[in-house]
Parts: structure tokens; C-alpha cells; sequence
């Protein structure tokens, strides 16, 4: 595992914010993790598809969901 820049391809380890990561994994499958410092994750969320992922951040970060 690598955290990547531009190409993401599965088991790679994405930043999405200050101690938000994401763990790609194969079909589209994510696995979001918080960084609680040197090589420690805790486990955030497992999500199964693009629209929940997106959901999930979008929830995470503004506190806000849809009516």
C-alpha cells in the first residue's frame, strides 16, 4: 500500500483531508480510515459503491444529510 497522486488503482491509500484517508480496494470498494498517527488507522466506514462513499464525505465533513 502507497499513498498516491493522480492514478488510484486498488489497496492504495488516498488523502482526503488533514486525517482522512481512504483505502481503495478492488469493485469500487472503499474503506475509509482515520490517521491517529505514526502507522495507525482506526476504521471509519466500509462502503460498496461510489454514491455511498460520496455520501459518507459528504455527511462526515458538513454534518448535513439529504431530506
Amino acid at each position: 500500500m502507497k499513498v498516491v497522486g493522480k492514478k488510484i488503482k486498488s489497496y492504495n491509500i488516498v488523502p482526503k483531508e488533514s486525517y482522512i484517508y481512504v483505502l481503495t480496494l478492488p469493485d469500487y470498494h472503499f474503506l475509509m480510515l482515520q490517521y491517529l498517527g505514526r502507522r495507525w488507522f482506526r476504521t471509519l466506514a466500509y462502503l460498496s459503491d461510489h454514491e455511498s462513499y460520496s455520501e459518507f464525505l459528504n455527511i462526515f465533513f458538513t454534518n448535513k444529510t439529504k431530506l
